[in-house]
């Protein structure tokens, strides 16, 4: 008899991803997004923005960065721990930190010296009372459950939630519209997770053997480094993540040998090419899996419908199916995707693993 594998705390925190999501909403709209509007008079005022952030939440960065780009506003991401690299901050910068504890050392750091050269900051965390919190001059909260382990939720919840304030940055008048959108989406990915969970039951350990790669473009790019981040995490096993274009330039001789290739296709950047691209790589002998949040026709690829959201929050929703993904995989290879092995919960000290 085949025992049947215990639920995960892993998977317990990716299945209740659309009820944090709508919790989280309905409090910001019972609060008439008051941490928005306190915080937005920075980004008017400000010449430069610099987002700060490490780990996963760097991975959130790349698409705050893309969406605060639709809106007409250039923003600089940089990894918290070069932070101490930057000989001077701009003039009339104002400084976004993305971080799930608030308690990470290169934060609190980077924090702490925006203080004392009074800089404008702003962070997002799930953690109110956190040193990150308290240091900034504005606080926005994820208002999530925090992950077991794994950043899941919290993750998600701040690609969500900081898209949505560059939104209301930018059209506060339609915030009203985006939440019903996003209610909408939180609800289809709800409705979809068993139908997600059924086509992962035929995919078995020999997906293991051959190297991942992830591609995607703009706010995807977000999702292919945390796909890239949950097989080291949850799998503990190496992969590799790339803009589409830059995998086009050099890292498609690579190909030579059997690969696995997740790709995410944007119905409103180089969709075409990239489909043309799918079809090479299925060509060549790629194992090909798909995120698309349109139906594409791809003989020989898997191809997985993500729910259809405005592309600023696509990263919150179409990493949904790789989370489920990893937890499978590491059910597969007999690894406890519930504990770290030499990673800490915060890293907050210097120093060592």
């Amino acid at each position: 008899m085949v025992q049947k594998r215990m639920m995960t705390h892993l998977l317990r925190d990716i299945l209740g991803q659309p009820a944090a999501f709508r919790a989280a909403l309905h409090y910001q709209r019972e609060n008439r997004f008051a941490e928005f509007e306190r915080a937005a008079a920075l980004l008017h005022a400000a010449d430069h923005l610099l987002i700060v952030a490490i780990g996963a939440s760097f991975n959130a960065g790349l698409a705050l960065a893309h969406s605060l780009n639709r809106h007409r506003r250039l923003a600089t991401l940089i990894d918290a721990s070069e932070f101490d690299l930057i000989r001077a901050i701009p003039a009339h910068a104002v400084v976004i930190f993305l971080t799930r504890s608030g308690r990470s050392i290169e934060l609190v750091r980077a924090v702490e010296r925006c203080a004392r050269e009074g800089i404008y900051t702003l962070a997002f965390t799930n953690d109110p009372d956190s040193p990150v919190a308290r240091g900034v001059k504005h606080h926005i909260s994820l208002r999530v459950p925090f992950d077991h382990a794994v950043s899941i939720a919290t993750y998600t919840a701040i690609v969500l939630f900081a898209a949505l304030f560059a939104n209301h940055v930018a059209d506060p008048a339609a915030m009203p519209q985006l939440l019903v959108e996003l209610e909408r989406a939180a609800a289809e990915t709800e409705r979809v997770l068993p139908e997600w969970q059924a086509l992962l039951r035929a995919v078995g350990p020999d997906f293991l053997t051959r190297f991942t790669y992830f591609l995607a473009r703009a706010e995807s790019l977000a999702s292919a480094h945390a796909g890239m981040l949950l097989w080291q995490e949850v799998i503990k096993i190496p992969a590799a993540a790339l803009s589409t274009g830059t995998f086009r330039h050099g890292p498609q001789e690579v190909l030579r040998a059997p690969m696995n290739i997740f790709l995410w296709l944007s119905p409103e950047v180089n969709f075409n090419h990239d489909v043309q691209l799918a079809r090479d790589l299925v060509r060549v002998g790629a194992n090909v899996t798909v995120l698309s949040p349109q139906k594409v026709d791809l003989p020989g690829a898997a191809v997985w419908l993500t729910p259809p959201v405005p592309a600023d929050f696509a990263a919150a929703f179409n990493i949904v199916p790789v989370q489920l993904w990893a937890e499978h995989l590491a059910g597969q290879a007999g690894v406890d995707c519930d504990r770290f092995i030499h990673c800490s919960y915060v890293v907050e000290k210097d120093g060592g693993l």
